[in-house]
């Protein structure tokens, strides 16, 4: 099941949400796995993001992957601000929901195992979204 949740004042189709999310999990043979996704608004994703990664401000997508548990079918959350991505895409001269869903997807791939925390392995989660995007 795929929970979501707006919390923010951009309002994004939640069927949009779901059926990008189901394609991914499908995409990489995902089955049977509980997501939730809330859009948050700003003060409160700065807030987590400075509980969880110690950094101030806001930020796109915080990806929560659930603990390996024997039996169960939660797979993790992710928390995206849309106001933020707003501003990003804004600022790529791109469509807001096409940097949303690329946003959306950086955040899977999270949940799936891959980190970002080097350059190499940024542009790795960029061209694996990007490639992703383009096959819908």
């Amino acid at each position: 099941m795929i929970e979501v949740e707006n919390f923010s004042k951009i309002h994004v189709c939640r069927k949009r949400i779901r059926r990008l999310t189901e394609a991914f999990l499908q995409d990489k043979k995902i089955s049977h796995k509980d997501i939730s996704i809330s859009l948050l608004d700003p003060k409160a994703m700065a807030k987590l993001n400075k509980s969880l990664r110690g950094k101030t401000g806001s930020t796109d997508v915080l990806s929560l992957p659930a603990l390996k548990v024997r039996g169960s079918n939660f797979y993790g959350e992710i928390l995206l601000d849309p106001e933020y991505i707003k501003q990003q895409a804004k600022e790529l001269k791109i469509a807001f929901l096409k940097e949303f869903d690329f946003i959306l997807v950086h955040g899977l791939l999270h949940l799936s195992g891959l980190s970002d925390d080097t350059e190499k392995k940024r542009l790795k989660m960029i061209k694996l979204g990007e490639d992703f995007l383009a096959k819908l």
